[in-house]
C-alpha cells in the first residue's frame, strides 16, 4: 500500500469490503422478501435481484470509471481481480 504524505492509508479496504458485504447482504434480503412475489408476477424468482445485480454493478463502474483518487483504482483492482479469477 502506498504512503501518502508519509502516513499508510488503511482505511480504503476495509471500507470496501464492508460496503461489498453490505450490497451482497442486500441482494439476499431482496431475494428472500420477493422471490414468491416475483416468481408469481415475471416467472422469475430472482427477477427483483437480477434488476439489484445491475444497479450495483453500474455504480461499481461508474464510481471507478469517474474516481481519479487511490480508493477508484483500489476498487476498480478489487473488482477486476474477482472477475477475472
Amino acid at each position: 500500500m502506498k504512503r501518502l504524505g508519509g502516513k499508510k492509508k488503511a482505511g480504503d479496504i476495509p471500507l470496501l469490503i464492508c460496503v461489498f458485504l453490505m450490497a451482497v447482504f442486500g441482494c439476499l434480503m431482496i431475494y428472500s422478501a420477493s422471490s414468491y412475489t416475483a416468481g408469481v408476477q415475471y416467472g422469475d424468482k430472482l427477477y427483483f435481484v437480477k434488476k439489484q445485480l445491475i444497479g450495483v454493478l453500474l455504480g461499481t463502474l461508474t464510481l471507478s470509471s469517474d474516481s481519479k483518487d487511490r480508493a477508484g483504482e483500489q476498487l476498480w483492482g478489487i473488482w477486476s481481480a474477482s472477475v477475472g479469477s
